[in-house]
């Protein structure tokens, strides 16, 4: 049995690192249910200090390994506030969502790979923080609008775009484009 420190995690981090480490030892996968929820020992991995686009994106890497690839990662905070991040490896296509209200896993899923998509990752370390391009977006939009939700992605031309999505009081939608390294808004149609 392989040993492992954890420094600095909660309980229930150490738990999910503990039963993946065991699991990669054995050679068995840690279970998903059939409906692509989370399984038990997921459930509660991140306290309210560390939710968040980063604590996100740290979850999923811990969770599927340092060979996954992430294709995007967004926020929803329109009825139950969550990041979602996606992602894949050489085997399969991965998604996570994470309340980002308690920190919870609340859904997993794991597919075949797509042979026919084209494969592009995102370098989360190398794009502006979504704290900055969200206040970019708002800026733009004015004082009426709230951010609805969120998605970095990499697109077709090789660049990596936050598309914005704010509503206002009376319902009016505004979608603003920003380019993810520069913070350019992009113009849209």
């Amino acid at each position: 049995m392989k040993k492992i420190r954890v420094y600095a995690l909660s309980a229930a981090t150490a738990a999910v690192l503990t039963a993946t480490a065991l699991a990669a030892d054995t050679g068995t996968a840690f279970p998903e249910n059939a409906k692509g929820t989370a399984p038990a020992a997921a459930h509660a991995v991140m306290n309210e200090d560390t939710v968040g686009y980063s604590g996100a994106v740290n979850l999923f890497k811990q969770y599927y390994g340092a060979a996954v690839k992430i294709k995007s990662v967004s926020y929803d905070g329109k009825h139950h506030p969550y990041y979602g991040v996606e992602g894949y490896t050489q085997d399969a296509e991965k998604e996570m969502k994470i309340s980002a209200e308690t920190g919870e896993v609340i859904y997993i899923k794991t597919d075949a790979p797509d042979k026919d998509r084209e494969k592009k990752s995102i370098d989360t370390d190398g794009i502006l923080p979504p704290q900055l391009v969200t206040a970019a977006a708002l800026k733009k939009a004015g004082p009426a609008y709230q951010i609805a939700e969120w998605e970095v992605e990499a697109s077709k031309d090789g660049h990596t775009y936050y598309e914005v999505k704010m509503f206002d009081d009376g319902g009016n939608e505004m979608k603003v484009v920003i380019e993810a390294v520069t913070g350019t808004i992009v113009p849209t149609t």
